[in-house]
């Protein structure tokens, strides 16, 4: 090979190279496509092999007829849930003991809807939320900062829901218009699963917290993708879808997003193709163990107790500012 040869091979090398680092650059920048996965470590590699997902299945325990059609899905109001409609705000109380059961049927004066605050984590030291440009901003307290927080990371989401996202003790969950549900870490932002669903996931997430076991470990990201036919149950840790359930009328739709309860209830709004008809579906999330066996405090699951107790609130000993430590670290 002469010595032009050598430099034009050598030349077309640097090229290449330079083209390679400037994709590498680019796909840390960019949401989509398979240059996204480059933006974080490979989950296998990441962290040591994901326990098994739990069985869980769903209960259906009654439902509470409304008249529509409805304006908003359920939210907390003290120990009532509400539901806004054409014709005022159903309210049904709701306690630990009984289910849920309707008090107003149409209250005039429908609530003032509130503007996008933040998420906050349940130690108080996190919060999150999506900003002007598609963004997913988690902020961090700080006590020497004048605000009190400062920015801890910021990552481009160009589907991003503009919800809330949930926030826990060490994840951040949110969905995208990507047809996709992410868990990503508190502290990073560092992406541990990613799920695909049949539609675009633009309304809040719910997680439901298993009520039985003394330990805490069985917890669960409930989604309703468009157009609010179904609402999927997945794993909070793996991200690994365990449950479909499939609203029964051919018109019904779910309005708004999922609703839980300390107890392990799950409360749809549903809008039926005619405007009338409509209705509060109230479920229950349970698994095998939890039937066979009512009374046991601490149910055998199969799961991996100690690694997946980042998806349940814990509270911050006293003066504590840092980090909890993170799964497989």
């Amino acid at each position: 090979m002469g010595a032009r040869s050598r430099q034009v091979l050598v030349f077309g090398c640097a090229l290449a190279w330079f083209a390679a680092m400037a994709n590498g650059v680019a796909g840390q920048t960019t949401s989509g496509g398979s240059a996204f996965q480059n933006q974080f470590p490979d989950p296998v590699q990441y962290q040591p092999p994901l326990p098994e997902a739990p069985e869980l299945r769903l209960a259906m325990v009654t439902e509470i007829d409304l008249r529509g059609p409805l304006i908003s899905g359920p939210r907390w109001v003290g120990n009532q849930v509400e539901v806004r409609t054409a014709w005022g705000v159903a309210r049904a109380a709701w306690t630990a003991e009984s289910i849920p059961a309707l008090v107003d049927a149409a209250t005039t004066g429908a609530p003032v809807e509130e503007a996008l605050a933040w998420a906050m984590s349940p130690d108080g030291i996190y919060r999150a939320k999506p900003v002007g440009d598609r963004s997913l901003l988690v902020q961090k307290a700080c006590r020497g900062c004048n605000s009190g927080w400062r920015r801890r990371w910021r990552l481009q989401v160009p589907g991003l829901a503009p919800t809330l996202p949930i926030v826990t003790a060490k994840r951040v969950y949110y969905g995208s218009a990507d047809n996709r549900v992410y868990g990503v870490k508190r502290k990073n932002g560092h992406r541990l699963w990613v799920t695909a669903l049949d539609g675009r996931v633009l309304r809040p997430l719910a997680l439901w917290v298993d009520p039985t076991a003394s330990a805490p470990g069985i917890a669960a990201i409930l989604a309703v993708p468009e157009p609010g036919r179904e609402m999927v149950v997945l794993d909070a840790f793996s991200g690994s879808l365990l449950l479909r359930y499939r609203l029964a009328g051919e018109g019904d739709k779910v309005v708004g997003e999922p609703l839980t309860t300390p107890e392990g209830y799950v409360i749809l709004a549903r809008q039926g193709y005619s405007e009338d008809d409509a209705g509060l579906i109230v479920l229950k999330l349970v698994h095998p163990a939890q039937e066979s066996d009512p009374g046991s405090e601490s149910p055998t699951t199969g799961y991996n107790l100690p690694a997946s107790d980042d998806v349940v609130p814990v509270e911050p000993a006293a003066g504590q500012r840092t980090d909890p430590t993170a799964p497989g670290r």
